[in-house]
């Protein structure tokens, strides 16, 4: 049997997390799920340590209306699962759960929804190379104070939670990575990678639109 994380590792969560039944972005509850009774360690999937709920689904899922929630979940555009499958997702929640639920504002890094609210988006949700915000044009970032363990051992981010915006009116982040990854692929050594991508990401728009078009046409051919 695998050892549980502690509540402390746990917490905070990322942002970055949908509804685990209708797959809302603007989830409101989380559940830990530190439970695992011997018929869960039996199957052969496994849920991670939480389970995060909009407030319509943790209302159905508080009112045990676990039929609805499988429907829920099933008119989703494309779901992973099959009905019976759907099922015993909500049977291994309910199994595993492990304490109260909490409340979003309660279970994220303080201050990160309120840099939301201005227009920035944490870079963790964004790319797994959290190390680009420390080279973002500074009038497109904002950080607040890291609190959780794993992330304050990376010593790049200086303790800090950090948020952006696309360098330029009118693009979309998508349109920010197509650019930045067709740039900065190339590059192999990690200081090398990181020069060119500060110097990517603080280009004159109209080089980075050049670039953007010609990296999406290359995708096209």
């Amino acid at each position: 049997m695998s050892q549980s994380p502690t509540r402390e590792e746990l917490l905070p969560v990322s942002t970055g997390n949908r509804c685990l039944f209708c797959g809302a972005a603007d989830w409101t509850w989380v559940y830990l799920l530190g439970n695992e009774p011997d018929w869960v360690q039996q199957l052969d999937w496994s849920l991670s340590w939480h389970a995060f709920l909009c407030d319509a689904c943790h209302d159905l899922y508080e009112r045990g209306d676990d039929e609805t929630l499988v429907r829920v979940y099933l008119d989703q555009p494309e779901p992973e699962a099959d009905e019976d499958q759907a099922r015993q997702w909500v049977r291994v929640v309910r199994a595993r759960q492990s304490e109260p639920p909490i409340p979003r504002a309660d279970a994220v890094v303080p201050g990160v929804d309120n840099l939301a609210r201005q227009g920035f988006t944490p870079i963790e949700n964004l790319t797994g190379a959290c190390e680009l915000a420390v080279v973002w044009p500074e009038e497109h970032r904002r950080s607040i104070p890291e609190v959780r363990s794993w992330a304050l051992e990376d010593e790049v981010l200086q303790g800090r939670l950090w948020a952006v915006r696309p360098p330029w009116p009118g693009w979309t982040f998508d349109d920010v990575f197509i650019y930045l990854w067709s740039v900065v692929d190339d590059y192999q050594e990690p200081k090398q990678w990181l020069d060119a991508a500060a110097k990517a990401l603080h280009a004159d728009e109209s080089e980075a639109r050049d670039q953007l078009e010609r990296a999406r046409s290359r995708s096209d051919m």
